[in-house]
């Protein structure tokens, strides 16, 4: 058995190794913890020998290919998409659209909560009906943004400093 916590929180990890422990409801349940990047892994103590420096690795890519990963019904069906993919999401007419270099997939949802369920991996708000993936864009200038795709978007003067400061963060650039 292994549970994989990729929260670098300690006590959110705790919480989940205890719920794991109750879950199992076995007292013998012995369970030790290995770090591999970031991201714990709680493996079962007597299962803990099996898992080759190999099977680690493959262990480690498979989750982190996983944790970059969105599911959501879309109209056109439940699609699973790499959040890297995602060039931008746009708000119209009730319907958001999710723009990926290979298609686009609408979803009636609040631009808002598919804002908080983005903003970790990288997307920031830029106007009211588009939300950016930082990793796409090239240049913000003269109130405007544009991504690396060629598109070019108008940041409103009062979101302006804020999307550029968040970009220069997420650069890594001091921006004063």
């Amino acid at each position: 058995m292994i549970l994989t916590i990729c929260d670098d929180k300690e006590q959110k990890k705790e919480a989940v190794k205890e719920a794991l422990m109750e879950l199992c409801s076995r007292e013998d349940l012995d369970l030790t913890e290995k770090e591999i990047s970031g991201i714990s892994l709680f493996l079962q103590k007597d299962k803990e020998e099996h898992l080759t420096e190999e099977e680690m690795k493959a262990l480690f890519l498979k989750l982190s290919q996983e944790q970059n990963q969105i599911t959501y019904s879309f109209v056109e069906g439940q699609t699973t998409l790499q959040v890297e993919d995602i060039l931008y999401v746009e708000s119209n007419k009730h319907k958001n659209w999710f723009h990926t270099p290979d298609a686009t997939y609408s979803i009636y949802r609040k631009l808002g909560d598919i804002e908080q369920e983005l903003m970790d991996f990288g997307f920031i708000r830029i106007h009211q009906s588009f939300l950016v993936n930082m990793r796409y864009i090239a240049k913000i200038s003269s109130y405007t943004l544009t991504l690396t795709s060629g598109e070019v978007f108008s940041v409103p003067k009062v979101r302006y400093s804020q999307v550029k400061r968040k970009f220069m963060k997420y650069k890594g650039v001091e921006f004063g």
